[in-house]
C-alpha cells in the first residue's frame, strides 16, 4: 500500500510539473478548446482594454500597383454587433504573409436599439478608400495599402466575445478610382483556436 500511495504522489508530481510546462497556447475551456481568454490575450494600451483576438481572415489583399486601372484589389471587412446593447469595441489588424503589421484599423460597435437588441450597428473596415458607391468604407488604413497581400485578425474585449459577427470580401475593379467592379469574391473567416472544417 506504501509503494502504491509513493507511486500515484510521484506521477501526481510528475503530471503537475508537465501540466505546469505546457505552453498558454495550449490553454482550453471547458468544451475541451483553447481558451481565448488565456491564449491571446494582448492588453492594447492606446485603449486601456484587454484585446482579445476572436477570427481570422486567412487571405487578404490590397492592390493598386501590380496592375494599375485593369485589375485592382481591395479587402473589406464588415463587423456588426450581435446581442445584447453594450457597446462593443474591435480591432482589426492587417498582417503581411511575415506576420509584420501592416496597419490597425478600430472602431466602436453599438448595440442594440429597444425596439431590436438582436442586431446592432455594422461598421465597414478597409484595406484603402473605395467609392461609395462599392462600400462606405467607416475605418480605412491610413496610409492606404497599395501593395498588399496577407491576412487579418478581428479582435474585441472579453464581454463581446460571442456579439461580433464578420464578414469578408475582397473586391476586384478596373479603371481610374475604381471606376468599375469587376468581381467580388467572399473570403475565409476563421474562429481562432478552433479551426476550420478543410474546406
Amino acid at each position: 500500500m506504501k509503494r502504491t500511495l509513493c507511486y500515484l504522489g510521484v506521477v501526481g508530481l510528475v503530471v503537475t510539473l508537465a501540466a505546469g510546462a505546457l505552453p498558454a497556447a495550449l490553454a482550453q475551456s471547458k468544451d475541451g478548446t483553447p481558451d481565448p481568454l488565456t491564449t491571446g490575450q494582448d492588453t492594447d494600451a492606446r485603449h486601456g482594454q484587454d484585446q482579445i483576438p476572436l477570427f481570422l481572415i486567412s487571405f487578404a489583399a490590397s492592390d493598386t500597383v501590380s496592375a494599375p486601372n485593369v485589375n485592382q484589389q481591395a479587402t473589406v471587412l464588415s463587423l456588426t454587433h450581435v446581442g445584447g446593447d453594450a457597446s462593443c469595441r474591435v480591432w482589426v489588424e492587417w498582417r503581411l504573409g511575415s506576420s509584420t503589421l501592416a496597419c490597425t484599423t478600430t472602431s466602436m460597435l453599438e448595440g442594440g436599439s429597444a425596439e431590436n437588441k438582436f442586431v446592432g450597428s455594422s461598421r465597414d473596415h478597409c484595406t484603402r478608400a473605395l467609392p461609395d458607391a462599392i462600400v462606405d468604407c467607416n475605418e480605412v488604413c491610413e496610409p492606404g495599402l497599395e501593395s498588399y497581400e496577407g491576412k487579418a485578425i478581428v479582435s474585441t474585449t472579453a464581454p463581446c466575445l460571442d456579439r461580433i459577427a464578420v464578414d469578408a470580401r475582397l473586391y476586384h475593379t478596373t479603371g481610374e478610382n475604381d471606376q468599375q467592379v469587376t468581381g467580388i469574391a467572399d473570403v475565409k473567416v476563421i474562429r481562432l483556436f478552433t479551426g476550420n472544417l478543410g474546406d
